[in-house]
């Protein structure tokens, strides 16, 4: 049985994808690639399961396993990451960084897609973005893999800043950069908040998997369940890779309420129908089953199997909203995910709000822009507060002992204003 302490490995997966059930996680054989090959080995369940929600396909790891099961799996320090700028026989110059090689340095290529990462022994040449472990001050292995580029959101929220224009601009930091995966947002036994959904500003995971995709990208392979991100079997492996509706929003109220790390843990992830309530049940606001009062800024409304934020009504009715959601992209593929949306109480293309959201997708996230148009969604589906026990409209209580207050005047402005305002002009 192997026993050992500090070894470096990628995670690869869990062995049987798309056929392994749900019922049986606790069990599940995970692979990894370590020592130049391929091991298989369980791993430790607690009740959180802490080192499985650590787990991301094709991502290096510090490992121990003890009795062929891996006790501790922590992100492997000591690596320097960007792209090779020169290779000669004893370094390596790596984001103008020179790097001696060490005697019998390997290389090999790290490769993700639904259903596992792969790993296979490569050459190393300028141009390549790498992953380079160094230890003793020489690097032991290299790997090439993709690294995402930095990304400065157009508009960005200030963690802790507990106002009603800093819940919005938070929103608005995710928009156009994070996909659409179906539980994206919670932890790997799907019980609550993923550590994703609990971190402060973008997690580089949503960042790299939205920049790894194109227009082909598909949140769902239901033809097989091998080759797709989508949950199968009762659990979810991709948690890490995107958001869903509420994960989304579980991860704004967390930047919204959380300072730099140093708040307590939010946990605000629950299930989208549900959402809007549990928001007036923690005394933040008021809870209704109908639409009388229209939608101001701010407003979560939870429908059967969606969730989302309200920016406000236009002068024609027409309602601007933010949230994440399957759309089609160019290539008829449905992937989508955070972005701005629009309603309109007849169905018209030609709204004050598909006007908005077309104008700020277009202009602000060009990238996103390449993939995916904005969409007009089913008001009907949308405004369907009262559905069911759970569903309704959440209204902050701004001020009055409430979680939010509202200095800027926010809740009384239309979206044309707001989104002005939040851009920059």
């Amino acid at each position: 049985m192997d026993s050992f302490t500090g070894r470096e490995a990628v995670y690869l997966g869990v062995a049987g994808y798309g056929s392994v059930s749900g019922s049986g996680k606790a069990d599940f054989c995970h692979r990894f690639f370590a020592d130049g090959g391929e091991r298989r080995w369980r791993i430790r369940t607690d009740t959180r399961y802490s080192i499985q929600n650590r787990l991301m396909e094709g991502y290096l790891y510090r490992l121990t396993v003890a009795g062929g099961v891996v006790t501790e799996a922590e992100p492997l320090g000591g690596t320097a990451e960007g792209i090779v700028e020169a290779v000669r026989k004893d370094t390596l110059k790596v984001g103008g960084a020179v790097l001696p090689l060490g005697r019998g340095a390997r290389c090999y290529a790290i490769a993700t897609a639904p259903g596992g990462a792969a790993v296979e022994e490569t050459s190393i040449a300028v141009g390549d973005s790498v992953k380079a472990v160094v230890r003793d001050g020489r690097v032991r292995t290299v790997y090439k893999a993709f690294l995402p580029e930095p990304y400065k959101p157009p508009v960005t929220g200030v963690p802790g800043e507990r106002t009603l224009k800093n819940l919005l601009a938070t929103a608005l930091e995710a928009v156009g950069t994070v996909l659409y995966v179906y539980g994206g947002g919670w932890n790997w036994q799907d019980e609550g908040a993923s550590i994703q959904a609990e971190t402060i500003g973008l997690p580089r995971s949503w960042l790299a998997f939205f920049q790894a995709q194109d227009a082909f990208y598909r949140y769902q392979n239901s033809g097989d369940p091998a080759r797709s991100y989508y949950p199968h079997n009762g659990w979810n492996q991709y948690y890490y890779a995107g958001a869903d509706c509420s994960g989304y929003l579980g991860w704004v109220l967390y930047n919204v309420t959380n300072g730099a790390g140093d708040g307590p843990s939010g946990g605000y992830v629950v299930p989208a129908a549900r959402f809007a309530r549990a928001l007036s049940e923690r005394g933040w606001g008021v809870l209704t089953r109908d639409t009388a009062g229209g939608f101001r800024a701010g407003d979560v409304v939870s429908v059967r199997g969606h969730v989302w934020l309200a920016l406000g009504a236009c002068r024609d009715g027409s309602i601007v909203l933010l949230h994440a959601t399957p759309s089609p992209s160019v290539t008829g593929a449905l992937g989508g995910g955070v972005q701005i949306s629009a309603l309109s109480p007849e169905g018209r293309q030609d709204c004050e709000a598909c006007r908005l959201a077309d104008r700020y997708m277009r202009t602000c996230y060009p990238r996103w822009s390449q993939r995916y148009s904005a969409v007009l969604c089913d008001y009907e589906r949308y405004t369907a507060v009262a559905a069911d026990e759970h569903t309704g409209r959440f209204t902050w209580a701004l001020g009055d002992g409430g979680l939010l207050t509202d200095p800027e005047g926010c809740a009384r402005k239309e979206p044309a204003a707001l989104l002005a305002e939040l851009f920059g002009g």
